[in-house]
């Protein structure tokens, strides 16, 4: 009786083990389905709140994006004709010297042109730009003209030093060792070549200055880099490229030519030169103060709006993206105080 029992006792404590193992099983299984429906419903919910941002965003600009539209048109039509009209018929003997000369004079005069016709708009003062105007305080040389003075003086010296010395400095290597990093043929790149490869650059240069946006706000580098572009608490297009030496390189130029620096001689150089005037707009029009309806920049899905990085430089935090919202969305960094405005917003319209 005492070996029957042993047995049978054995022989209990394994059925009871396997039922254990089977409902630890089955609670595992439990487990990872609730995780998976939550991930789902997550995902589900993140992707419903993208689509229903970009319709009421689409919706609000009206028939300004009929405007944009036509820009972005004639800009990609023409433009690149224009340069390759502009382009030299001879051979181009010195590649570094060209390289830098058209980079440069490029990104002076589409910095002179915006500020051009911004510091009009801006003396203008009318309602039918200022009816755009984010913020509802005053701009900076309305509320305090000597303090403005003070900080426009500082400024230029500064676009002056990073634009006059450290972007030659930069492409010196170029002109040393005449290296040009793109193509320089004598034709004119098809659109099915352009188009992709300006969507790569914007795709690039996004994540590059999500990415060192956010390191700047670390707080030994913002005190000691980043402050500085931080003095506009209200932006305006001056402020757009008033930098830390460190930061216009670093946080400027380089996300700026990632995605030619990548692509290398299987991007024309016209093909940069578009890029190039492209995002040097698009910094300016995002710094402008405005969030105007026509502005060709915001077509593309996902796109930033001047109200989107305004909100950063009020609030200091967030919004670190420059082009799209989706590394914000996904790194959960889009400023609360900018969800705040934009959900009032809605509820006004």
């Amino acid at each position: 009786m005492t070996v029957e029992n042993t047995l049978n006792h054995q022989q209990l404590s394994k059925d009871q083990s396997k039922d254990q193992n089977n409902k630890a099983s089955e609670t595992n299984e439990n487990t990872q389905k609730a995780e998976g429906l939550k991930e789902t419903l997550i995902t589900d919910l993140f992707i419903k709140s993208i689509l229903d941002y970009e319709q009421k965003r689409y919706k609000r600009k009206g028939f300004g994006i009929l405007f944009a539209a036509t820009t972005a048109f004639l800009y990609f039509y023409y433009f690149p004709k224009l340069l390759y009209w502009l382009w030299p018929k001879g051979a181009i003997e010195h590649e570094g010297l060209f390289y830098f000369l058209a980079t440069f004079l490029t990104h002076e005069a589409v910095f002179l042109f915006c500020n051009f016709y911004f510091t009009i708009i801006h003396t203008l003062n009318w309602d039918f730009f200022e009816r755009y105007k984010v913020s509802s305080d005053p701009w900076p040389w309305q509320s305090d003209p000597i303090a403005w003075r003070i900080q426009l003086s500082k400024t230029i010296k500064q676009l002056l030093f990073n634009h006059l010395i450290v972007l030659p400095l930069l492409m010196l290597p170029n002109i040393i060792f005449n290296v040009c990093p793109y193509r320089l043929e004598p034709e004119l790149p098809s659109y099915w070549e352009l188009v992709p490869q300006l969507i790569f650059c914007m795709l690039c240069e996004d994540f590059a200055f999500y990415c060192s946006h956010r390191l700047l706000h670390s707080d030994k580098l913002y005190a000691k880099i980043h402050k500085m572009h931080h003095e506009f608490k209200q932006t305006c297009c001056i402020g757009s490229e008033y930098a830390h030496p460190i930061e216009y390189v670093f946080g400027n130029i380089l996300t700026t030519s990632l995605g030619g620096m990548l692509l290398g001689k299987r991007m024309h150089f016209i093909s940069y030169l578009v890029s190039l005037v492209m995002m040097v707009h698009e910094t300016h029009d995002g710094h402008c103060g405005y969030e105007f309806s026509w502005s060709p920049h915001r077509l593309l899905p996902l796109s930033i709006g001047a109200e989107f990085h305004i909100f950063h430089h009020l609030k200091f935090k967030g919004n670190y993206a420059s082009l799209f919202t989706f590394w914000d969305r996904v790194g959960n960094t889009v400023n609360k105080a900018y969800l705040e405005y934009y959900q009032a917003k809605e509820k006004k319209d």
